[in-house]
């Protein structure tokens, strides 16, 4: 099974039922196996370019994303980090239920 939100909206992994439904199947044997690369667009280095183009919404020293951020820019890194935290979440249960794992950050 394939859950992506950019071919399906269905697939929003952000849904707290769809993520509750995910992890339930890695508890129950569903899947045998786990592969994430979750969006790394808040991420990227190029956004430290400094040319025309979004600008950074975190660094080393805000790796959740900067304070004062409001609006659209604060509800993007908002979801971008409820995203990690999934991520990360996901392998763990997989490891504790025998299910092999891939987690794949790209760093673009």
């Amino acid at each position: 099974m394939e859950l992506d939100a950019a071919r399906n909206p269905d697939h929003d992994l952000t849904s707290d039922e769809l993520w509750a439904s995910v992890l339930e199947d890695l508890v129950s044997d569903v899947y045998h196996s786990l592969a994430e690369s979750p969006p790394c667009e808040t991420f990227s280095w190029y956004l430290f370019n400094y040319g025309p183009g979004p600008r950074p919404l975190r660094t080393k020293q805000h790796p959740w994303g900067f304070p004062c951020l409001q609006g659209k820019l604060k509800g993007k890194i908002e979801t971008a980090n409820l995203l990690v935290r999934r991520s990360i979440e996901a392998p763990n249960v997989a490891y504790d239920h025998g299910v092999s794992y891939m987690l794949d950050f790209l760093r673009t």
